[in-house]
């Protein structure tokens, strides 16, 4: 079964194997429940905890909880799912 995984892997592109990682990242670990702060949330998403910051000031993102006015946010898998389009 391994030499067939190693085969359809190698077919991949990066675009399909990042969508691939994507739907696969809730699977493993037990990562599939929680919260996520913006450190966190960056390493899910691909991207940077400046451009988290940048996302919710601009509206793009909206987090899901947040512990105080001014204080850490903290975001879903589905949120961030759906900021980036997935």
């Amino acid at each position: 079964m391994s030499r067939l995984v190693d085969l359809i892997l190698e077919e991949l592109d990066e675009d399909a194997l990042e969508r691939l990682a994507t739907r696969l990242r809730p699977h493993l670990r037990g990562e599939r429940d929680g919260w996520l702060d913006a450190k966190q949330a960056a390493e899910y998403a691909g991207t940077t905890v400046p451009a988290v910051h940048t996302a919710v000031s601009r509206g793009t993102l909206t987090p899901s909880s947040q512990s105080k006015p001014g204080g850490r946010l903290y975001f879903t898998r589905e949120a961030l799912d759906e900021w980036r389009g997935l």
